[in-house]
């Protein structure tokens, strides 16, 4: 999963394990982010337009569990912020949203929503017969490519592209008059 800023990735795989790498070297960056029991099952960054820095990202495991890190320092140093539990099923995929909520669906039928920067639970959404498998926001697309899009601009500074992040998704939530979620299951 791609950083919004562009500037590194992350990978998780089945050994429970989270790595860092740098964008254009594609060398890893610092020590492997280790806290899960199971395998990852997604990564989802904060959105450029919320985070400049672009040091936050969610990591949704097997293990019902999603943990929030923040990447600090040069030297890719790495802090656990909090874990998000709740769910009784393995996470099957998390969304970081553009309103300050982080959003997942489990194995257990239930999809969650949490505020990114507490981490307790704003509201759980019930309702599927099966799995949840995937979800998606109609703020996708802006959320992951923040200040890129087809017009390939260049910006002087990163606060401009952080601007021109927040003038893309402010486009999108008046169009569509908020963020809405979508999910899907085996049901």
């Amino acid at each position: 999963s791609w950083s919004p800023n562009g500037e590194r990735f992350a990978s998780g795989g089945r050994d429970s394990k989270v790595a860092i790498w740098h964008g254009k070297k594609f060398e890893r960056i610092g020590n492997i982010l280790q806290g899960h029991k199971d395998r990852i099952n997604e990564i989802s960054w904060e959105p450029l337009h919320r985070n400049l820095q672009c040091n936050r990202l969610a990591t949704a495991s097997k293990d019902k569990t999603v943990k929030v890190w923040k990447l600090t320092g040069q030297g890719g140093t790495r802090d656990m912020q909090f874990s998000l539990s709740g769910h009784t099923g393995g996470v099957q995929c998390v969304k970081w949203g553009g309103m300050g909520y982080i959003y997942t669906c489990s194995q257990d039928r239930s999809l969650m929503v949490w505020d990114a920067d507490q981490g307790t639970m704003v509201r759980r959404l019930d309702g599927h017969a099966h799995w949840v498998n995937y979800m998606a926001l109609n703020t996708d697309i802006v959320l992951r490519t923040g200040a890129f899009d087809h017009t390939d601009q260049r910006f002087k500074t990163p606060q401009e592209a952080q601007d021109y992040a927040r003038q893309r998704y402010e486009k999108v939530i008046q169009d569509c008059k908020g963020e809405r979620l979508v999910s899907c299951s085996d049901d």
